[in-house]
């Protein structure tokens, strides 16, 4: 189990979608640098929340609930609590906040998780 959790995590890591598909009206990831910006101001997260914003992005509308985001997010498979997530989803939420994004893009979904919503 051990050889193909390390399988999927490198094709993974390797998986680039098309950045077109990530930009929302100001909100750009610029991958080989790892970093993220809002209408041009430079947003300081840090590479964990890089990590959550990059994943919400990947696929707006979808639902994800918090064991798949952890894994996402914590590469070297650590044990945390599920509820880290929600201190990062409330640290990335104010962060974009903080830069001059309106309204709530990353919505929780009762019992589910997250979702980002452009």
């Amino acid at each position: 189990p051990r050889e193909v959790v390390a399988r999927v995590v490198a094709v993974l890591r390797r998986y680039r979608p098309d950045p077109a598909a990530r930009a929302n009206s100001g909100l750009h990831i610029d991958e080989p640098a790892a970093r993220a910006t809002w209408n041009g101001r430079g947003l300081d997260l840090t590479p964990v929340e890089y990590r959550l914003l990059r994943t919400l992005l990947a696929a707006p509308g979808r639902i994800w609930a918090r064991d798949e985001l952890l894994d996402r997010l914590y590469l070297d498979h650590r044990v945390v609590v599920d509820r880290t997530v929600d201190s990062h989803v409330r640290n990335l939420r104010r962060k974009l906040a903080d830069a001059g994004m309106e309204g709530e893009p990353i919505r929780s979904v009762y019992g589910m998780g997250y979702s980002y919503e452009p």
